[in-house]
């Protein structure tokens, strides 16, 4: 198992074709660093489903809900195969802890554009 080194777990989780890795509304405790695969960031609405984005490998989806504590906004699914890193909420909040205060601003600013968005496409 790797860590790290503050004791969190960071060991990669594979994901299957189609398989869910969150759902919109729920609480979220990590976020994910994607390491192979693809996963669609997606909405349900009242005509179906919205596809918001679709993650590529390096990129870092489900951090919203860990920056603002707020339920998810939108659903993750995989696309084939996945490998994905947990980041834990702790070890996002000390990053951010750590990082001058403009940056946390930003970053909360941008949260709340980006889930304003979210919402509006949605509906």
């Amino acid at each position: 198992m790797r860590s790290d080194g503050r004791g969190a777990s960071m060991r990669p989780r594979v994901f299957r074709p189609g398989e869910i890795v969150f759902l919109e509304g729920m609480h979220g405790e990590e976020a994910f660093l994607l390491k192979e695969g693809a996963v669609e960031i997606f909405r349900s609405s009242g005509s179906g489903e919205v596809v918001l984005a679709t993650i590529t490998p390096g990129d870092i989806f489900g951090e919203m809900a860990l920056v603002d504590s707020r339920p998810r906004s939108a659903s993750a699914r995989c696309v084939g195969v996945v490998v994905a890193t947990p980041i834990p909420r702790r070890l996002l909040e000390q990053e951010l802890a750590r990082s001058p205060m403009i940056v946390r601003a930003l970053v909360e600013r941008y949260i709340r554009i980006i889930r304003d968005a979210n919402r509006r496409l949605g509906d």
